[in-house]
């Protein structure tokens, strides 16, 4: 859990000194010179309305709200840029879920001098509210801490193994009852700024991991569709996308790009492991150097091409991480249900890099912001292939089934389509086998670490 919590929670309150209302707002994002807060649409209302916000000492603007008396009382409010940092957000709960609570209290009878404080609680039954943006779930959030009270209303409800939003305390039921909104309810609210906020992300040995929490999520293609797939392309692996099914899988982090040369550098220095390097054609604008064993000018920051399953894997185990399952994969491509692309289902030739947008050539990682999953990770449709740890074994997957151990020998499974291949192949159901000694100019691979790794537990 984040020690530093309290420094991204401030107090919403009143510009009018004789109006001693409070509540609490938290940070979700800094763009240039303003900060971003969440926080409730009756805490604005009970401070006086637009024009009467104060955060912390700064006065801010209400940028969008939904409705104080109803399901979705949230409010976003913007305000000169703020030091804490922002917290990420998540769209996955369940009931029993350890959370904690961060917000303000009053510490004086005259209720001017406020005191940011945490407070444990747990996630208790559920419920779904009508407001003007759709249907919106909710938690009874039950605490022991009577110190939840009505300052909490726009507190971060957090949760305590990954730090990340899952909901905003909003109004109080009973004394250590409080109703906390999921973090959902902001998709209808605030859809532009939301599809700024970044997930959880953390830096480990100089690479950039997304977390993507754990939950159970839509593994596949319906099967007409997946016939009607493969005769539209002729590909027969995608007859192998089917049946759906269901798979459930505990939180990891994925890297948000693929490998690249400049990493794979560190990597080749350190081992002297083989160079990315095949005398053909069309793999010479991505070879290394064998000599000097230094990739491409000007290619620093293009994925790691010309790798084997095998490679990537050598890599991986250096780092201390391992390569995703494809249910990984796949989940932090399209999220916890199925997408078409990681954007969405309507196809967007500018998301990604794929034979559609007449590129012709490999692009540097981030080429495409647009194109992110729903979890916030890059480049998952086309530009490159991208290994994953499975065998190339039938559906339902199940991972305790051989296909996730590393000694059997077989053709591993690569996702995600290439830059010479069509939209069909860069969706996120998408599944292509390679052997594991192949070394393709498209084939790269990204790095999935278990929690453990980055010190969460559980």
């Amino acid at each position: 859990m984040n020690d530093g919590l309290l420094e991204s929670v401030f107090a919403v309150r009143s510009a009018d000194d004789r109006n001693s209302q409070f509540g609490t707002a938290y940070v979700v994002r800094h763009d240039g010179a303003r900060s971003y807060l969440i926080t409730c649409a009756h805490v604005v209302r009970a401070v006086g309305g637009e024009g009467h916000v104060l955060v912390g000492s700064h006065p801010a603007t209400v940028v969008t709200s939904g409705d104080s008396d109803g399901a979705d009382d949230l409010a976003v409010l913007a305000t000169d840029r703020l030091a804490g940092p922002a917290l990420p957000l998540a769209f996955d709960a369940e009931r029993g879920r350890m959370v904690t609570v961060a917000g303000f209290r009053a510490v004086s009878l005259a209720r001017r001098l406020l005191g940011a404080v945490r407070a444990d609680a747990t996630l208790g039954s559920s419920m779904v509210l009508d407001s003007r943006g759709g249907r919106t779930a909710a938690w009874q959030l039950v605490s022991g801490d009577a110190s939840i009270g009505e300052g909490f209303s726009g507190s971060p409800v957090i949760d305590v193994v990954t730090g990340e939003v899952i909901a905003t305390a909003a109004y109080q039921q009973t004394e250590n009852r409080v109703i906390a909104v999921a973090a959902d309810a902001l998709r209808s609210l605030w859809p532009d700024g939301l599809a700024n906020v970044t997930a959880a992300r953390s830096v480990f040995r100089g690479i950039e991991f997304v977390y993507i929490p754990g939950s159970r999520f839509v593994m596949g293609t319906p099967e007409l569709r997946a016939a009607e797939l493969a005769r539209l392309e002729d590909r027969e692996a995608f007859l192998a996308e089917a049946p759906p099914h269901d798979v459930e899988l505990t939180g990891y982090y994925i890297s948000r790009f693929p490998v690249t040369n400049r990493q794979y550098a560190d990597f080749t220095g350190a081992t002297n492991h083989r160079v990315p390097y095949r005398d053909d054609y069309w793999s010479r604008p991505y070879c290394w150097h064998p000599g000097e064993r230094v990739y491409p000018d000007g290619k620093a920051d293009f994925p790691v091409v010309l790798v084997s399953w095998n490679d990537a894997l050598a890599f991986c185990g250096w780092l201390g991480g391992r390569l995703p399952t494809e249910a990984e994969w796949e989940k932090a491509a399209s999220g916890r249900e199925p997408h078409t692309w990681p954007w969405g289902d309507a196809w967007d030739a500018q998301r990604c890099n794929t034979v559609e947008g007449g590129r012709g050539t490999c692009l540097p990682v981030g080429h495409a912001p647009g194109g992110d999953s729903p979890y916030g990770v890059s480049d998952m449709s086309g530009n490159v292939w991208e290994w994953c740890s499975s065998l190339f074994d039938p559906y339902p997957y199940r991972a305790n089934d051989g296909r996730e151990q590393v000694s059997v020998p077989g053709h591993r499974v690569i996702r995600g389509g290439a830059w010479g291949n069509s939209r069909w192949t860069a969706r996120c159901a998408a599944r292509e086998r390679a052997p594991a000694d192949d070394f393709g100019f498209s084939m790269g691979f990204r790095v999935a670490l278990s929690r453990s790794v980055l010190g969460h537990a559980g």
